[in-house]
């Protein structure tokens, strides 16, 4: 009897253990990002007034049904985490589709997870490693650019080209010379093993590069001969072995290359001579104030004690500026 009595006493403490459900948490009324029903999203200061969300952005206020809305989130983290929570973690496809909306709304790193997730699910899954590795690549070249663009050197020294450039040169080297440079010279002459002939390595065509194109320019013109274009070291060297390598940088002279290097030497080198050519005398004078004005005559002053000459008296005019009469 005893013993019955224990076992229903144990009973009712086992289940008067058991936690209650936890009570719905309430929806959150300010946030940055609005998780809608078909899994986009609206980024702003988002706010909850009465049934629907408030958004404002720069463009101005927009006004959302709470009825079109799954969540109001503090940040497109919290989106993703949320997103995540009701998705089957077992399933390949459903890690995709994480990764997919993760792409789209620039968490890239967190797409990485997902993809490596999926492969992991499905090892012999072609498209998901080949997508794991574009994921993993992009990540790489969006770090490179962070460098690049948070570099900062302290007063720089102004680079100075030891001649004036055309736009169209400069336009023809940034564009057609400078990649070859890239492509056949960098290797060795971005890397301190290419003697005084210096060059820095440039990604596209972004902001950031412009110094390393004025670098690049300069250390190009340094190897330009003015007096004798086609006999620059620039051009020689782009044929022949140097610095240890067991090939020229460019085949031949009939290469494409080559031509444009040539052709860039000989356009830079002529736009040179031309801003050269001496300006007319008559022109340079005018320009520079080299000829002298002639002084305006001053009128005569009478002598201590008498009045002085009017300027305006017709002998005294004349005297002044006709003095033949």
């Amino acid at each position: 009897m005893n013993t019955l009595f224990l076992l229903s006493l144990s009973l009712v403490a086992l289940l008067g253990a058991e936690e209650p459900a936890p009570a719905t948490a309430k929806p959150a009324i300010k946030g940055k990002v609005l998780l809608l029903e078909n899994e986009r999203v609206l980024e702003g200061d988002i706010e909850l007034v009465g049934d629907r969300y408030k958004i404002k952005r720069t463009i101005g206020e927009t006004w959302l049904p709470t009825n079109n809305v799954v969540r109001l989130c503090p940040s497109m983290d919290d989106a993703y985490l949320f997103l995540r929570s009701r998705t089957n973690l077992e399933d390949a496809d459903e890690r995709l589709k994480l990764v997919s909306w993760c792409v789209r709304y620039g968490l890239k790193e967190r797409a990485v997870e997902e993809a490596t997730a999926a492969v992991e699910l499905r090892p012999e899954h072609s498209p998901s490693i080949r997508l794991l590795t574009h994921l993993k690549a992009s990540i790489d070249q969006d770090q490179l650019r962070k460098e690049i663009n948070t570099t900062v050197v302290a007063e720089e020294v102004p680079i100075v080209l030891p001649i004036e450039v055309a736009n169209d040169s400069l336009s023809v080297f940034a564009t057609r010379i400078q990649p070859i440079l890239m492509n056949t010279c960098a290797t060795c002459h971005s890397t301190g093993k290419g003697g005084n002939f210096k060059l820095q390595r440039v990604y596209g065509l972004a902001k950031p590069n412009q110094k390393n194109l004025q670098q690049n320019l300069a250390a190009v013109l340094s190897q330009v001969n003015l007096q004798q274009p086609d006999n620059s070291p620039f051009l020689g060297k782009a044929l022949t072995l140097h610095g240890g390598a067991n090939k020229a940088p460019i085949k031949g002279r009939e290469t494409e290359a080559y031509k444009l290097l040539e052709d860039w030497v000989r356009m830079t080198t002529v736009r040179h001579a031309i801003a050269q050519v001496e300006v007319p005398s008559s022109f340079a004078e005018e320009k520079v104030g080299a000829k002298p004005m002639k002084p305006t005559p001053v009128p005569p002053k009478e002598k201590e004690g008498e009045k002085e000459a009017n300027p305006f008296d017709p002998e005294v005019f004349n005297k002044l500026f006709n003095p033949m009469k």
